[in-house]
């Protein structure tokens, strides 16, 4: 995006926006769905859905590999995907077709609440991961964009996503990756992983290809026009092909 400024750390952010920092503050006192849902309101909430598209457009080419991704799979239109705890910011929105299931457990807090626009075009469904409300074999695509470390259960999610897919069906995951497991790293993180722990949850899966990003992106610091350097947490993009 073009108004994307020079990187900058969080607590120079922090202190240059002090609404946003108050917000953050008071949001730890609450549920992890509350938190959750303050995060959102705090980046997301009566920003131009247009605005939200475009950095949801900018972040999967310039941080995910999309043009790979798109190579590898091929069109859209005449397929049917799954995102997997994708929320407001889905990359369903910038797929332009098929058939498309967007599923998160606080979808039905955003539909209710003022000042989101939901794409129409997105079948939005309340869930969770490790237990996904689809018949068996019924997607071509199932995205995971940074999701799998908060579930409760890494291995369970996963093995949903091949119970949900067509044989030969494909996964793009994303997923913060560490030199070493450092367990736990907030109430929202409940796992930590590694390259080759993480390629471990996917034994049911050819890799087709693999890349570790130097940045761990978020689509709230393209709307704020930053960009943060962070050598400690890198994020790994995968495309899979489900065995046959």
């Amino acid at each position: 995006m073009s108004q994307i400024k020079h990187r900058q750390s969080r607590l120079v952010h922090g202190l240059q926006h002090p609404v946003k920092a108050t917000q953050f503050v008071l949001s730890k006192f609450r549920s992890q769905q509350g938190q959750r849902i303050a995060f959102w309101d705090r980046h997301f909430r009566n920003i131009p859905i247009e605005r939200v598209v475009a950095a949801v457009d900018e972040y999967w080419k310039t941080y995910r590999c999309w043009s790979k991704v798109q190579d590898l799979i091929g069109g859209w239109t005449d397929k049917t995907i799954l995102d997997v705890g994708c929320g407001y910011t889905s990359v369903l929105n910038i797929l332009g077709g098929g058939d498309r299931y967007g599923l998160s457990i606080e979808i039905e807090d955003l539909r209710d609440r003022p000042g989101y626009f939901l794409n129409k075009d997105i079948r939005w469904i309340n869930g969770t991961a490790e237990r996904l409300p689809f018949t068996p074999g019924c997607f071509d695509v199932v995205f995971c964009n940074n999701g799998v470390d908060h579930y409760e259960s890494p291995q369970g999610s996963v093995d949903e996503m091949v119970r949900v897919l067509k044989p030969g069906g494909w996964v793009v995951l994303s997923i913060n990756i560490f030199e070493t497991d450092i367990g736990a790293r907030d109430s929202q993180h409940h796992f930590s992983f590694t390259r080759e722990k993480f390629l471990g949850l996917l034994t049911q899966f050819d890799v087709m290809f693999e890349k570790i990003s130097p940045v761990a992106a978020q689509i709230s610091r393209l709307l704020e026009g930053r960009v943060i350097d962070t050598p400690e947490e890198k994020e790994m993009i995968v495309v899979a092909r489900l065995k046959t």
